[in-house]
């Protein structure tokens, strides 16, 4: 292991990270206090160096996300949610390395928590996912990548 860089920023804990190609990356992270938005940091040289965290236009209900990248485009799977709730569990999608992104598709609008999300990417046509249901149980889904904005 060797330590690169590690962030000031307080208060951003589990991120989630994409390669963009050979040398970019992006990562997202989630808040523990205000302003409960997603933050993003880019790094150009292989996480080195990174830019300093920014907040998106996500909401984020101090809740865990997912990242994917199908070809030029990301995925961004969160609870779309400007309260504390952590419900619907939603995806939305940025062509531009996730500087904006688009309105959310729900994938799940229970009214239960739905959090903890983990979703890959087939190779093909279809996402896969699971994310802890009501905290009592684990929730498996197959979308298909015309089911993503």
């Amino acid at each position: 292991w060797r330590s690169l860089t590690e962030f000031s920023e307080e208060g951003l804990i589990q991120p989630a990270l994409i390669r963009l190609d050979q040398s970019k990356l992006v990562m997202f992270l989630r808040p523990v206090r205000e302003p409960a938005l997603i933050f993003r940091s880019a790094s150009a040289d292989n996480g080195r160096c990174w830019s300093q965290c920014m907040p998106t236009s996500l909401p984020c209900p101090l809740s865990a996300l997912a990242a994917l990248k199908i070809g030029r485009k990301l995925l961004l799977f969160y609870n779309h949610a400007p309260e504390r709730n952590r419900y619907p569990l939603s995806v939305a999608s940025s062509f531009d390395d996730g500087v904006s992104w688009s309105e959310p598709t729900h994938i799940d609008t229970t009214t239960h928590e739905v959090s903890y999300p983990s979703f890959v990417f087939d190779g093909r046509a279809t996402i896969l996912g699971a994310y802890t249901y009501n905290r009592r149980m684990i929730k498996f889904v197959e979308l298909s990548t015309d089911e993503v904005p």
